[in-house]
Parts: structure tokens; sequence; C-alpha cells
């Protein structure tokens, strides 16, 4: 059976049993769960009292938590057949919904990206010259232009028009900058990199968005902003887990998180729903 809900902590308590179990392959959609706005719409897929799976919009498309056996089915059957429709989630998971919803509606799947996800285990310190900080208003402009960078670079970014792409990142720039979870990188009084760290879910806390700007690369500013975030966010109490991503095809990053001492946890796949418009 499946329910429809909106975001929220309640939302995110109903989903706890399922959460809980595995906070990291479930970490993008639980943060959806929580912080969605007023266009997110969750579909939970249940059982009795037992959470199955569940796939929040958030938007493009859909961040699906793990899923248990039977929610393949029950999710993809309440996704759009019309239309573009992003869909991203654990590998296997994310094959068994888009596969029944091509069977369901006869629509394509087109493969964006496989990501890699890492935990964090024994962090190892980069050395590199800088210091951390905490990016205020007066870097927004050059945040939110290096969001739209790291996007296009990624392919995260999508069918979105220039405009929609820098409207989102001086949203999201904006947010985060209040909420202090914008981290930067200092070099002889100016910034040269940048990444965003979550707020605290199932005591999981997610690293995403580095950016160092080509001018910057080759440093080591990335590594030692990475490093030296996640260090302070595992010592949080409110924190057992610190993770990240990326791309699975990017060796140079690859290799990076595992130098500072993260470990492989499992792969993501995005992918296109790609149904018929007419």
């Amino acid at each position: 059976m499946v329910e429809h809900l909106g975001p929220g902590q309640a939302t995110l308590d109903r989903c706890a049993d399922l959460v809980s179990t595995d906070p990291i392959g479930c970490n993008l959609a639980a943060t959806v769960l929580a912080r969605g706005n007023d266009d997110t719409t969750v579909v939970r897929a249940y059982a009795g009292e037992e959470t199955l799976g569940v796939a929040a919009s958030w938007g493009p498309g859909h961040t699906m938590t793990r899923l248990r056996a039977g929610a393949a089915t029950a999710i993809a059957d309440e996704l759009p057949g019309a239309g573009r429709v992003r869909l991203d989630g654990e590998v296997g998971d994310v094959a068994a919904v888009a596969g029944r919803w091509s069977e369901r509606t006869g629509g394509a799947i087109e493969t964006i990206e496989i990501f890699r996800v890492y935990r964090l285990g024994d962090l190892r310190l980069p050395a590199a010259a800088g210091h951390l900080g905490v990016a205020d208003e007066a870097h927004l402009g050059t945040a939110a232009a290096w969001a739209v960078a790291f996007g296009d670079e990624t392919g995260l970014n999508g069918d979105e028009d220039e405009q929609t792409r820098r409207d989102a990142a001086a949203a999201q720039m904006t947010r985060a900058i209040g909420e202090g979870r914008l981290r930067t990188w200092h070099v002889g009084g100016e910034i040269v990199s940048q990444l965003l760290v979550s707020t605290a879910c199932a005591r999981t806390v997610r690293i995403g968005a580095v950016y160092t700007p080509p001018v910057h690369r080759g440093h080591g500013y990335a590594a030692a902003l990475t490093a030296a975030v996640a260090g302070g966010e595992r010592s949080r109490p409110d924190v057992d887990e610190v993770m990240l991503n990326t791309q699975a095809s990017n060796a140079m990053t690859n290799r990076l998180y595992r130098r500072l001492g993260f470990e492989s946890s499992h792969e993501m796949l995005l992918v296109w729903l790609v149904g018929d418009s007419g």
C-alpha cells in the first residue's frame, strides 16, 4: 500500500523504522523529508506498520530511500507517466523501479550518472595552506556562481535553463549561509574552495557540492576543506556518521576521498524517466 505525505518532522518520524536501519542509504531522501518545501511530495510504501520505501520529490524528480521487498512496484506505479522525471537511489532499487515504470508506461530510461557513496572511516588530514571558514552574505554571489558551475560540471543541472539554474543556486546558497552550512577554505584572505554540509539526520551528516574553481585547483584545497569539515562534524555529540558522494567516473575525486579515510558504502544511480508528453 502507499500513502502520500507532505515533508516535515512528522513524516520523517513516520518513516524512522526504515531510515534508522540504514541512515547512510536513506540519507538523501530523509533530508528531503525533513527539509522539503511546499512543492515536495512524499510517497511512502508500507505494509502494516512497516515502511517498505520512500520516494521524496524535489526539483526535477524523486529521491528514494533504500527499498525493502515490495516497495519498487508500489513506488513505480505512483510516478508520473508523462514528461521527464529524474529518479535517484541505490543502483538496484532505481533499476527495479525504472523497469516497472517503463513496463507500465512504455516510456524510456536515460542514464545520467552513477555516484559512489562514501562514509568516513579513519580520518587522515592532508597538509595544505589555508584555514577553514564559514561563508557569510559577502560570498553569496560567488557561492551561487560556483554552485551553478558545480552542477554544470557534474551534469546535475539537467535541462534547466540558465536563469533557472542561477535562481535555484542563489536560493540554495542563501539558505545554507543563513544556517551556517556553507563552509569555505581561505588562503591569503581569498576564498578558494567551498562545500555544503547538511543538517544532521538520523545522526548522519552529508558533505556535498565540493567545488574549487579551476584557477585554484591542484593545491589540495578541496581535500583540506573536506577533511577539516568531516572531522569537525564527526566530533559533534549528535553525529555518528559523516558521508559524501562523488561521480563513480571521476577517478581523481574517488582517489582523493579514499586518501582522506572515506570508505565506499554503495553506489547510486541517477536516471531520467522519459514518458510520452503527448
